[in-house]
């Protein structure tokens, strides 16, 4: 699913215009991106969590070719569904 088809779905159940729909979608996921990249927690009810983490060993970094260097360490996105979808989904046995 893509945000064109969430928006179509939640635009008719709703009864609200697409556009209102998908301008509202666009705004809360830009709201959870700037979120996440102030290292906050989202959590978003009967979904999950999605947080920051570090996921690599930090690294002396050249932030431009002759500028100034700072540590840094790779970082990435980490979803942690309610019990419910996990269950559901059987995340864990895609891994297996």
């Amino acid at each position: 699913m893509n945000t064109k088809e969430l928006a179509a779905i939640v635009a008719q159940v709703t009864e609200q215009p697409k556009e209102t729909v998908e301008e509202c979608l666009r705004t809360a996921f830009e709201v959870i991106a700037d979120a996440l990249s102030d290292q906050e927690v989202c959590k978003l009810a009967g979904l999950g969590r999605l947080q920051v983490r570090q996921v690599g060993i930090e690294r002396l970094v050249r932030l431009a070719p002759h500028g100034h260097e700072k540590r840094m360490a790779p970082h990435a996105v980490r979803f942690r569904a309610i019990k419910r979808l996990r269950i559901e989904v059987n995340i864990r046995a895609a891994y297996a």
